[in-house]
């Protein structure tokens, strides 16, 4: 893989321990882990990846499939394709909080939330390439609910947390 990248950085999906591995045997090369909604956080993904913001890097998605457009990188433990981004937009510092939150609710009802997204770091986040949040809510106590959603959001810039989040509907 460090021969296709070089010295940009790569992304990990879903893998606490490809940035590790890679990070151990290439010393000077920057990588992080970024998860989805499904995956556990860790180190590799709690630290300030804004270091990244604004710059070219290499997100690598765990495959078996291959893409001709892209680079197929064959390693026994987790092959993966090698996804280019030309600016890279720092996440780890948003936070997604649900408001109004029902205190009752039937069984299989639907209720809209109206969730804030707020930039809990000490720097504004610019989003330079359109950024999509897929979230997920359980809430067990006083009420079970499950919410998920897709949302979409283009060029604007979030920012410090001085003020109140950035509400979306």
């Amino acid at each position: 893989m460090h021969k296709a990248v070089g010295d940009t950085p790569v992304i990990f999906e879903n893998s606490y321990v490809l940035p590790s591995l890679y990070t151990y045997y290439f010393p000077d090369a920057k990588a992080l882990d970024y998860n989805t909604k499904s995956y556990r956080k860790t180190n590799y993904n709690l630290e300030n990846d804004c270091r990244l913001s604004g710059q070219k890097v290499w997100h690598y998605q765990i495959t078996g499939e291959h893409d001709s457009a892209l680079t197929y990188i064959d390693t026994k433990y987790n092959p993966g394709l090698l996804h280019p981004i030309e600016k890279f937009t720092c996440v780890n510092a948003l936070k997604i909080i649900p408001q109004h939150l029902p205190e009752k609710l039937k069984t299989s009802a639907s209720f809209p939330i109206q969730v804030e997204l707020q930039n809990k770091s000490d720097q504004t986040i610019t989003l330079y390439n359109e950024l999509e949040i897929n979230y997920a809510f359980l809430l067990l106590s006083p009420i079970s609910l499950m919410q998920t959603a897709v949302i979409k959001l283009k060029a604007i810039l979030l920012l410090p947390d001085k003020r109140p989040g950035f509400p979306l509907i």
